[in-house]
């Protein structure tokens, strides 16, 4: 048994540190925060280097480091700049559910320009009366005969759609009949479209305000047939593939920016003098520190075990793989909020100020344990797999 990454993983997390160090400045930070606008030239960047693609299949035009390739990325941007590795890797996540329900087609199309860093992508799953409850879903799709084909007229809203002012695909779930269907579109459908579709900004978040949130209202707004996500009626299914896979990319948010807090506040300690001493060698902060670098490499472990376990099949079942992404999901966002917030206790008063770097960072961090898919909904999902799951599993292959 070895916990050292191969090393070809190895080479990728230091690319793409190096990368993260030479183009996430704080410069950079502010003035994406300052403007609200998105880091699209970091973000093609980011795709001719091939970090976008890291986790992406090479059929895509990937470097084929499956989920764990993923979560490593992730995890090396957010360490140097929580703020910005968000934003980047909030371009592709939203584009698994293509990825992972797609055809060849629809993956050459949509995919592969989005690993290139050509393409951003947006999903359009929650509503204003349904957050967690994705089974509940009052926009519609039906199907109609037209002119130029079959079309599905979509009707309803959609709120929290994470880069709808930019995103060049969208995916999205409707209720089709007493089932749900996802849909895919595109700026080409969206031309000359005879129904309408209004994308109004959802201003004033509390972090992450270089990525865009929106609203969107369909009114017999035209998806073609051929643009169905998997299998007509299987949109849910889509939806739950997509979260096994979204949830390790989300953790690895909230794992970069424990780090990052980790880091920043140890060399703070090492350097800081009171009472004659730094402040590490008062106990107070000695412990604390000496608790957090413990909790902070217990997540790293099980973040890297739950990418290695989908990569590997480990796990087949969703029950199995459910179990160990909801766990990280729940896990690593609450942990990098509880680092962020020792990490300014450390700085003291300097830590309160948008100089430091830590205040910007927990409110970016602050969204981790929210979007896809809450804390609360994680334990809830975990519970009812343990009722239900192989005991011989557990404690043959889990432990």
């Amino acid at each position: 048994m070895c916990f050292v990454l191969p090393e070809d993983y190895q080479a990728l997390k230091e690319a793409t540190r190096e990368f993260s160090e030479g183009e996430m400045t704080d410069e950079l930070l502010k003035a994406c925060n300052d403007r609200h606008e998105f880091p699209f030239e970091l973000y093609r960047k980011a795709g001719e280097v091939g970090i976008i693609g890291a986790g992406f299949e090479e059929a895509v035009g990937g470097a084929g480091f499956g989920l764990l390739g993923a979560a490593i990325a992730i995890e090396q941007m957010c360490r140097v700049s929580p703020g910005l590795g968000m934003a980047l890797s909030l371009g592709w996540i939203p584009g698994l559910v293509v990825d992972v329900n797609g055809d060849d087609r629809m993956r050459q199309k949509y995919v592969r320009p989005m690993v290139e860093g050509k393409a951003i992508s947006a999903i359009c799953m929650t509503e204003p009366n349904y957050g967690s409850d994705i089974r509940r879903v009052d926009t519609t799709s039906d199907l109609v005969a037209t002119d130029k084909g079959d079309v599905f007229l979509v009707n309803g809203n959609k709120i929290f759609t994470t880069n709808a002012t930019y995103a060049t695909f969208f995916t999205i779930l409707c209720q089709d009949g007493d089932n749900e269907t996802s849909l895919v579109f595109d700026q080409e459908v969206m031309e000359n479209n005879p129904g309408e579709l209004d994308i109004d900004e959802m201003p004033g978040k509390m972090g992450q305000r270089m990525v865009s949130s929106c609203e969107l209202t369909f009114k017999d707004f035209e998806v073609p047939k051929e643009n169905i996500l998997g299998k007509r009626y299987e949109g849910l299914k889509t939806v739950i593939n997509f979260f096994n896979k979204s949830r390790v990319e989300i953790a690895s948010q909230g794992m970069g920016a424990a780090e990052y807090g980790l880091f920043k506040a140890l060399a703070h300690a090492r350097e800081r003098e009171q009472f004659g001493r730094k402040i590490l060698q008062h106990q107070a902060i000695g412990h604390r520190l000496a608790r957090m670098i413990t909790a902070v490499k217990q997540a790293q472990l099980l973040l890297y075990d739950t990418a290695w376990r989908y990569d590997h099949k480990k796990g087949g079942s969703w029950m199995e793989k459910g179990l160990s992404t909801c766990m990280v999901k729940y896990y690593i966002p609450e942990l990098a909020l509880d680092i962020l917030k020792s990490a300014i206790d450390i700085f003291g008063g300097y830590g309160y100020f948008e100089e430091m770097g830590l205040e910007g960072a927990y409110r970016d961090t602050r969204i981790t344990p929210i979007y896809e898919g809450t804390v609360e909904m994680q334990l809830d999902v975990i519970s009812h797999i343990l009722m239900r799951i192989d005991m011989n599993y557990l404690n043959k292959d889990f432990f």
